[in-house]
């Protein structure tokens, strides 16, 4: 997590870097390669934590989740919108919950 936080901070400030000196193209092209690595890292740790919310996390404990299920985090719609989507998803499950 923190590796993709951190190649995440390095990508944007090379990426605004790079615009900002859109005139030479090697820095453009470099940060280009940066983001993509970090994108790379993105994408696992987003795979990564929505395997642990379908496996073992709360939302398992609290809702008794089987794949198939409301709360079962789609991996097609998790892709496309990441955070958001689980945490829609945990809402959902906490809403089923009653203390």
């Amino acid at each position: 997590m923190a590796t993709s936080i951190a190649l995440f901070i390095i990508s944007l400030g090379s990426l605004i870097y790079g615009l900002a000196n859109f005139h030479d193209l090697t820095i453009l092209k470099s940060s280009i390669g940066i983001h993509m690595i970090s994108s790379v890292f993105d994408v696992t740790w987003i795979i990564m934590v929505r395997n642990r919310m379908n496996m073992n996390m709360n939302m398992n404990m609290i809702a008794g989740v089987k794949k198939g299920d409301k709360l079962w985090l789609n991996p097609y719609i998790t892709s496309i919108f990441h955070v958001i989507y689980m945490q829609h998803k945990i809402n959902q499950g906490s809403d089923k919950v009653t203390i």
